[in-house]
């Protein structure tokens, strides 16, 4: 009987964690976890705009391309209220794609589209301005050739 009496003991006497041991705990993963979000919340918005960016550059390539390739001009134009921009070729829709919501692009002439003739250049140049957040960017089309840059406001 002595011996069954030292088992039980030993088993309440086992280490364990206490309730507000486990609740420091959680506490700090919680710090830590928010602490991490607010160090990757803008690196996610920095690239969320490059990777449009990106994107952006290479579709206006590739516009420029068919309109050289098929001897036709085509148009590519923004649409900010579904946020998405579009490439129409003789009245064809080429292809659509659209973009995050939180990345807004504004004409500073007016018009959201440009026109690439059959040799790949554009008749007038534009310039937008893309927005998300706190960053802009400045996207100029050079009149003439069909090129094109961004900067950083």
């Amino acid at each position: 009987m002595h011996n069954h009496k030292s088992v039980f003991k030993k088993r309440n006497n086992q280490c364990a964690f206490t309730l507000l041991e486990m609740l420091v705990v959680l506490c700090v993963i919680q710090v830590m976890t928010s602490v991490l979000f607010l160090v990757v919340q803008p690196l996610m918005e920095h690239y969320r705009i490059q990777l449009f960016l990106k994107q952006l550059q290479t579709d206006l390539f590739y516009t420029q391309q068919i309109a050289m390739s098929r001897g036709q001009g085509g148009t590519f134009s923004f649409n900010n209220e579904n946020a998405t921009y579009s490439v129409v070729q003789r009245q064809e829709v080429l292809f659509e794609k659209s973009y995050d919501e939180q990345i807004f692009v504004s004409s500073v002439s007016g018009l959201n589209s440009i026109r690439y003739n059959q040799r790949g250049n554009i008749s007038q140049g534009r310039t937008y301005i893309i927005r998300s957040g706190d960053t802009a960017y400045r996207l100029v089309f050079q009149l003439g050739r069909g090129r094109f840059y961004v900067e950083e406001l």
